[in-house]
């Protein structure tokens, strides 16, 4: 996946060393290759992060950054589940109900 995030592997290396990189963003913001060199390399000293790129592949143990997260402790990957909070999934629920609400007025403003 090198290269495919322009100026990461650049962005990486402008860090301090031992920095720590938490990553819960969406999509591929990473270099996830890079990001791996770095860990490797003990640029990057620890990192934490819940999303990967092609987290629905159903080979995910042969994902390079799971591979690298099962033999070293430098790296935790958790479930993308910031969705599941009880906050955002009011928000949720809300803006459906809410959807429904003006689709049945317009409806019924239509009848």
């Amino acid at each position: 996946m090198k290269g495919k995030v322009p100026g990461c592997a650049e962005a990486f290396a402008r860090m301090k060393t031992g920095a720590i990189l938490i990553n819960t963003s969406r999509g591929a913001i990473i270099d996830e290759e890079a990001f791996v060199d770095d860990l490797v390399s003990v640029h990057l000293g620890e990192a934490g992060i819940d999303i990967i790129v092609g987290e629905w592949d159903p080979d995910l143990k042969n994902h390079p950054l799971i591979r690298y997260a099962n033999g070293h402790e430098n790296l935790v990957i958790s479930p993308h589940i910031g969705g599941v909070a009880y906050e955002a999934q009011k928000m949720a629920y809300t803006h459906a109900a809410e959807e429904l609400r003006q689709y049945l007025e317009e409806i019924n403003a239509e009848e």
